[in-house]
């Protein structure tokens, strides 16, 4: 396991991690400032990223930041700024835990892939700082409806802003676990 705590993390470090430490599994970086666009590793099992809450640390513009993690068990995401988040080979998640807020995506017309890539999560943790976010929830709405079903969720934790638009969101979610058993025909 390897911890880091108030350290600025860019593309050199991320691939330097995982070239220079071949048998990293467990990675925390606490309270650092994210610069990374793409973090990369076939090792990684648990990955918890909680960033800086000093402005001048934040990354001057907005910029994707792509997860790679064909491995990973465990991912915990937390008030990543100016960073639109992008999981791409994130199947073997089982525990993800994602914390959103205002300066989480540029604009509510970003396209982000996180939802769609946690299809088979068995405990999802989403939230975001308040139900009054407006970005947040209108990017997240984007991406459900790009959503496999969660066939494996079986712990689910969501914020109040799942509530907001009639409840739209809480619905598109719960059809994505609902389970329906086939009976036969008696």
């Amino acid at each position: 396991m390897l911890s880091l705590c108030h350290c600025s993390i860019d593309d050199w470090f991320a691939q330097k991690l995982s070239s220079c430490c071949p048998t990293l599994d467990d990675l925390d970086l606490m309270s650092c400032a994210i610069h990374i666009t793409m973090f990369s590793s076939t090792k990684l099992k648990s990955l918890t990223i909680t960033s800086t809450q000093t402005e001048k640390d934040f990354p001057i513009e907005f910029q994707y930041f792509v997860i790679d993690m064909p491995n990973l068990v465990s991912l915990r995401l937390e008030e990543i700024p100016r960073r639109n988040i992008h999981l791409v080979d994130v199947s073997s998640v089982k525990m993800a835990s994602i914390y959103l807020f205002s300066l989480s995506f540029g604009n509510s017309q970003v396209q982000c892939s996180i939802l769609g890539a946690l299809s088979n999560a068995t405990s999802l943790t989403l939230v975001s700082a308040s139900v009054y976010e407006e970005v947040v929830p209108k990017v997240l709405q984007h991406d459900i409806l790009r959503c496999e079903t969660f066939s494996k969720l079986k712990g689910l934790h969501l914020g109040e802003w799942f509530l907001s638009r009639g409840c739209y969101p809480l619905i598109c979610l719960l059809r994505l676990t609902w389970h329906r058993k086939t009976y036969p025909a008696t």
